[in-house]
């Protein structure tokens, strides 16, 4: 979703994959652009493997006479690392098992 432009392109693709192209789309100083993941109906995780990659071309009329039209490319696969999991001990596991019980959760 843009801030200005609103939605560019929506789908639900539960347990499939589809295209999440636009070709092109105006941004000004200011603006922001958003990738919504929702679960919609699923009662689960907004799990994802999308990697979202932004061109930005400059436009051939700002360009001078001897410069090239200029790219850049922010591709989320590469330009942000992984998260690393790792696995709790069995006493993290029995403390954190503990703070999610209901006693912890509600103050009387």
């Amino acid at each position: 979703a843009s801030s200005r432009g609103g939605i560019l392109k929506s789908a639900k693709v539960h347990n499939r994959t589809d295209s999440m192209s636009v070709d092109s789309c105006s941004i000004e100083a200011g603006d922001t652009i958003d990738f919504i993941v929702d679960i919609a109906e699923q009662l689960n995780t907004d799990q994802f493997e999308w990697a979202p990659v932004i061109q930005w071309k400059q436009p051939s009329s700002a360009k001078a006479s001897s410069e090239e039209i200029g790219t850049v490319t922010w591709d989320s696969h590469r330009d942000f690392t992984k998260t690393t999991s790792f696995s709790l001990k069995p006493l993290e596991q029995l403390a954190h098992s503990l703070l999610m019980s209901n006693e912890f959760i509600f103050v009387d």
